[in-house]
């Protein structure tokens, strides 16, 4: 299934990122940081809810 969601400056896709890990899809993330950045497959981790600017 493909779901496309847009989330407002300052808000936070975690808790998707979460949903994901927690059900072990396979997933495809496109987000605006200083640039567009694609990343594709499985979440192996997670280190925290807050972002990481750097």
């Amino acid at each position: 299934m493909d779901k496309k969601d847009t989330i407002p400056v300052g808000g936070t896709f975690y808790p998707y990122v979460m949903e994901l890990f927690e059900s072990k899809q396979k997933v495809g993330i496109l987000y605006e940081d200083s640039g567009v950045t694609r990343a594709n497959g499985l979440i192996e981790s997670v280190s925290s809810g807050t972002a990481c600017n750097g």
